[in-house]
């Protein structure tokens, strides 16, 4: 029986050897895939953290942006307060400081812009610049006929109205004339432009 348990002991060598040899090729395997998914995970994570920082700077970039809008959005209201504070307080200054200056205006504005049949619509608080007659001499001298009436609604200045449109030529629409027209540069007077 010895040949035959030595037979018996190589097949069981042999196959112990076999299956050391596929445990040891399992586990490698095994090794190999934990090893692969771990760089996988590790890659992915990395990646994802790449993303969510750039997602995180540009929302950053975003939110500042919008902060930065709406702060120049106040400074512009602010800006366009002091202005119309500016232009309101011109108006209000123009009758008050050259009481000449703003008759020989309303006469000129009546002047240049009457048309035969127009009727002058001045504020009652203008009259003593601009009364009835001085709008007739006015009419005479152009050649033409012209209306009188006062208004308390207007603030300075006139409206000539006629059948077909009217001329607002009252102050504050002037002054808003003025104001759109020059906009730059009352911000370049009142800002300082580049602060």
């Amino acid at each position: 029986m010895d040949g035959k348990e030595a037979i018996i002991n190589k097949i069981i060598n042999d196959s112990e050897k076999l299956a050391q040899s596929f445990i040891k090729d399992a586990e490698q395997k095994r090794d190999k895939t934990i090893s692969d998914a771990e760089t996988l995970a590790s890659d992915y994570v990395s990646r994802k953290k790449i993303q969510i920082a750039k997602e995180s700077d540009a929302i950053i970039k975003r939110k500042e942006s919008a902060a930065d809008i709406e702060v120049k959005k106040m400074l512009l209201s602010e800006r366009q307060q002091i202005i119309d504070k500016v232009i309101n307080s011109v108006r209000d200054n123009i009758k008050k400081t050259d009481k000449t200056g703003y008759k020989n205006f309303l006469h000129a504005l009546v002047e240049k812009n009457a048309e035969d049949g127009d009727i002058v619509m001045i504020a009652k608080e203008d009259k003593a610049f601009l009364s009835e007659d001085s709008v007739k001499k006015i009419a005479a001298k152009k050649g033409i006929k012209l209306g009188y009436q006062t208004d308390d609604k207007i603030s300075g200045g006139v409206i000539l109205m006629s059948d077909y449109y009217d001329k607002n030529l009252t102050t504050v629409t002037l002054l808003k004339q003025v104001k759109e027209n020059h906009i730059t540069e009352i911000n370049q007077l009142l800002f300082k432009q580049g602060q």
